[in-house]
């Protein structure tokens, strides 16, 4: 989860956002395959309106 996802604070359960970077930092040994940032207003499973803020990674761990 991102910083700027509605839910980054004030959730109903605790969250752990971070931004582009310390996702990156997770992964430092890691070949990075594909990385996508979603930052955009959408719809949740029930339809309401919220701001998504996800980090998606694809990536091989080196040997």
């Amino acid at each position: 989860m991102g910083v700027n996802d509605s839910w980054a604070a004030g959730y109903r359960s605790a969250t752990n956002p971070m931004n582009k970077q310390q996702v990156l930092n997770l992964f430092d040994e890691f070949d990075i395959i594909e990385f996508h940032e979603r930052d955009e207003k959408g719809r949740t499973a029930i339809g309401k309106i919220k701001h998504w803020h996800t980090l998606s990674v694809i990536a091989v761990k080196r040997a």
